[in-house]
C-alpha cells in the first residue's frame, strides 16, 4: 500500500474512525474525500475499465443494506454512507472480505468497549466524556467499518487491480483488430 491515494483514503478513515469513537457523528466530509480519493486513484491506475461496475453495484448494495438497518434503528446515518464510501474500493470478490472484516472487527471493538466500560473508573469516563465509553452507550461502528476497510486496502488492495484487465480502449482495438482479419 504504497500508493500516496491509498494511503489518504486510509488517514481519511482512521479520522472518521476517531470522530466516530468520540463524538459518535460521522462528517459526510469523509465520505465524499472517500469516493473523491477513489476517483483520483482510478484515473491514476486503472482509467475506465470495464471491470469498475462491480465496484459500483457493490458500493450501492451496500448503501441500499444500510438504508435498511438505518431504518430500523441499527445503523447510524454515517455509518451508512462511510460504509458505501469505503465499498466502492471492492468489487464483488474483495468485497466480501470488507464485510468479513468489518463484522469481526465491529464484534471484537464492541467487546473491548463492553468490557472497558465495565474495568474503567468513573472518574476515567467522566474525564473523557467519550459518548461510546458511558455504561451501556452505543457502539461506534464507524470504528470497524474504518478497521475493516483499512485491513483490506491493506492485504487486498484496492479493486479492480491495475493492469490485469484490458483497459476498454484496448478491449475496442482488439475487437477491431480481430474484425480486419
Amino acid at each position: 500500500m504504497t500508493d500516496w491515494v491509498v494511503m489518504s483514503a486510509a488517514l481519511v478513515l482512521l479520522l472518521a474512525a476517531a470522530q466516530d469513537l468520540t463524538a459518535l457523528k460521522i462528517s459526510n466530509y469523509f465520505s465524499i474525500a472517500l469516493l473523491i480519493l477513489f476517483g483520483v486513484w482510478i484515473w491514476q491506475n486503472v482509467g475506465l475499465d470495464p471491470a469498475l461496475w462491480q465496484n459500483l453495484t457493490f458500493a450501492l448494495a451496500i448503501f441500499a443494506a444500510g438504508a435498511g438497518l438505518f431504518a430500523i434503528g441499527w445503523f447510524g446515518g454515517g455509518d451508512v454512507k462511510l460504509m458505501a464510501a469505503a465499498a466502492i474500493w471492492f468489487d464483488w470478490q474483495a468485497g466480501w472480505w470488507y464485510l468479513a472484516a468489518t463484522m469481526i472487527s465491529g464484534g471484537i471493538i464492541g467487546l473491548m468497549l463492553i468490557f472497558g466500560r465495565r474495568v474503567a473508573a468513573r472518574v476515567i469516563r467522566q474525564e473523557i466524556a467519550w459518548p461510546a465509553l458511558k455504561p451501556r452507550g452505543p457502539i461506534p461502528y464507524g470504528t470497524a467499518i474504518a478497521t475493516g476497510a483499512i485491513l483490506v486496502l491493506l492485504l487486498a488492495g484496492p479493486r479492480p487491480v491495475p493492469n490485469t484487465m484490458p483497459s476498454l480502449s484496448d478491449t475496442i482495438q482488439a475487437l477491431a483488430h480481430s474484425r480486419t482479419q
